[in-house]
């Protein structure tokens, strides 16, 4: 497992796990950063933050190694 993997996992985990403590501790999750003002956007914490940029980063990750799979099939 390479270290972008790694990262991409630690992130999403990180933030389903501290959901999943709130869940189960609150019976709710715990939402507080609000940017309505500027943008009709949800209300979300740093959990969801986390999960969002892992699964970002698992997007660019796999674009990247596909493409270096298509050229390395077209070289050969």
């Amino acid at each position: 497992m390479d270290k972008t993997t790694k990262i991409m996992l630690s992130l999403v985990l990180a933030g389903g796990i501290s959901n999943l403590i709130d869940r189960l501790a609150r019976g709710f999750i715990v939402d507080y950063i609000d940017i309505n003002p500027m943008f009709q956007f949800p209300i979300f914490n740093i959990a969801d933050i986390y999960i969002v940029f892992g699964w970002i980063i698992l997007v660019i990750h796999t674009i990247k190694y596909t493409r270096k799979q298509i050229r390395r099939q077209s070289n050969a």
